[in-house]
C-alpha cells in the first residue's frame, strides 16, 4: 500500500526530517507512481533539501502519468 509511506513522509517533512521524508515518499512512488499528491510532496521535500532541479524534474516526470483529459 503506497498510502502509508506517503503519509509518513509528509509527517516527517512537517517535522523537518527531510531526508527521512524523502525516502518514504520515494518508496510510496515506487509502489504506485501514478498519484499526484506524493509527487507534489516529493518536490517540496527536494526543494527543502536545496535540490530544486530534481524537484522540477520529478514534477515533469509525473506529467506523463496524468491522463490527457484530466
Amino acid at each position: 500500500n503506497a498510502r502509508w509511506p506517503f503519509h509518513r513522509g509528509v509527517a516527517l517533512g512537517r517535522l523537518g526530517r527531510f531526508a527521512d521524508a524523502l525516502s518514504q515518499i520515494e518508496k510510496s512512488l515506487t509502489l504506485d507512481p501514478t498519484p499526484i499528491p506524493p509527487r507534489l510532496a516529493l518536490s517540496e521535500v527536494l526543494a527543502e533539501l536545496d535540490r530544486t532541479k530534481d524537484a522540477i524534474a520529478r514534477l515533469e516526470d509525473g506529467i506523463t502519468n496524468v491522463e490527457a483529459d484530466s
